[in-house]
């Protein structure tokens, strides 16, 4: 049984994103909706290729990504589907030449280009890019209220850097995580540190075993997601042994438990329920689940 998007949740929830947040509590299709958006039609799950620029931006678009790594992401095959490539009829149908040639004019986007490895003549790979970086623009301005999160914890990583001691978090608890002695004390008691955080040469820098290590306001909002989401998933895992089901393995967002095939059903049920039960410190947080059994674990899917 997995947490579903438990990620793409948290931070649309974190960041109070309405459109996402909305989306994922009334149980609609999110990937379909929000390509809708940025298509300017109706995007539903018979458009593939449509539904997966979704699918990448939604999962992977809360973290700073940018176009070089969403446009490799969809020649490679976004997520295991089929290899996406933008094409100037894309450009013809979302409209978007102005975009193209703006594009084309940044220097900086040439270079970048060129750290890009794939068998796209120059113009097919800027086509490409010029598309994939204005869906990535689309996916944030969109849903603004994420880049806005990246800028508050900019500010707190400066407060950090300083040796203040706060809290910060979501509207619907702002103690949700605590700062103290250049740390963040998440919730149920593990600390995440960034001992010596400074600025240095533009970039926030803090120091750790393996020498010096840069972070960012989108960068630091991964970090305090994916350890948050750690210990839902923990608690997750620890309801639910309580509740009588044996627990064998837990796979980042997903446990696994081994029951006699009589109560394989029972069991999924009762999983289910507690994996989208919303934790009393994170109101709101729209939680969803998916899973299956069967007798091998890899047809459990």
């Amino acid at each position: 049984m997995g947490s579903s998007q438990i990620e793409a949740r948290f931070v649309s929830w974190w960041a109070g994103a309405k459109k996402l947040v909305d989306a994922f509590t009334n149980k609609r299709d999110v990937y379909s909706e929000q390509a809708s958006l940025w298509y300017g039609r109706t995007v539903t799950k018979k458009d593939e290729d449509e539904r997966n620029v979704g699918k990448t931006l939604t999962l992977g678009g809360n973290y700073g990504i940018g176009w070089p790594k969403v446009a490799t992401e969809f020649l490679r095959g976004p997520m295991g589907a089929k290899p996406i490539q933008f094409t100037m009829a894309d450009v013809e149908k979302l409209n978007i030449g102005w975009w193209v040639r703006q594009f084309r004019r940044e220097r900086s986007n040439w270079i970048r280009m060129g750290k890009l490895t794939t068998r796209l003549n120059t113009e097919g790979l800027l086509v490409h890019c010029a598309v994939s970086g204005y869906f990535v623009d689309q996916y944030r301005t969109v849903n603004k209220e994420i880049p806005d999160l990246w800028e508050l914890c900019e500010r707190v990583l400066k407060r950090m850097s300083l040796g203040e001691e706060f809290a910060f978090g979501p509207a619907e608890n702002p103690e949700l995580f605590v700062v103290s002695n250049q740390s963040v004390i998440l919730p149920g008691g593990s600390v995440m540190h960034y001992p010596g955080l400074k600025r240095s040469d533009g970039n926030w820098v803090y120091q750790t075993e393996q020498g010096p290590r840069h972070i960012y306001g989108a960068h630091f909002v991964e970090n305090m997601t994916q350890a948050a989401c750690g210990v839902i998933v923990t608690d997750q895992m620890m309801e639910t042994i309580e509740a009588g089901w044996p627990v064998k393995m837990m796979t980042y967002d997903e446990l696994s438990a081994v029951v006699k095939e009589q109560q394989a059903e029972q069991c999924l049920k009762e999983m289910g329920d507690i994996m989208e039960r919303t934790p009393a410190n994170t109101p709101g947080l729209p939680l969803s689940s998916e899973g299956g059994y069967a007798r091998r674990y890899g047809d459990a899917k």
